[in-house]
């Protein structure tokens, strides 16, 4: 009876070592899991990052591009204004003032290139 109870004492021993075990092993797996998740989701947002950007650069790059056209807009429709009358200087401020107030509307945003 002494050594089925010495047995049993080893057995379980090694089932608290065994369970020691796996659970140390699954911990590890674990943290290894989450460490590649968070090293994942880092890139990805990089790249997320990276390509608001570079959508912003040209989106800028296209207003920029917009803006001076409509700008040569304006300068090409007052020249011609200028051209058509034989103004004096108080005449030609006036005409472009005009031009300018025509071009961006009469709720301040701009009609110049816009169709």
């Amino acid at each position: 009876m002494a050594r089925a109870s010495v047995r049993n004492e080893e057995i379980l021993s090694e089932a608290r070592q065994q369970a020691q075990q796996i659970i140390s092993q699954a911990r590890e797996v674990s943290e290894s899991t989450i460490a590649r998740a968070q090293k994942e989701a880092g890139e990805q947002a990089e790249e997320y990052l990276s390509r608001a950007q570079s959508t912003l650069r040209q989106e800028t790059e296209q207003a920029r591009l917009q803006l001076r056209q409509e700008l040569a807009d304006l300068a090409v429709m007052a020249a011609g204004r200028i051209v058509r009358k034989e103004l004096d200087p108080a005449a030609q401020s006036r005409l472009i003032e005009e031009t300018l107030a025509e071009a961006t509307g009469p709720d301040g945003s701009r009609s110049v290139g816009r169709q």
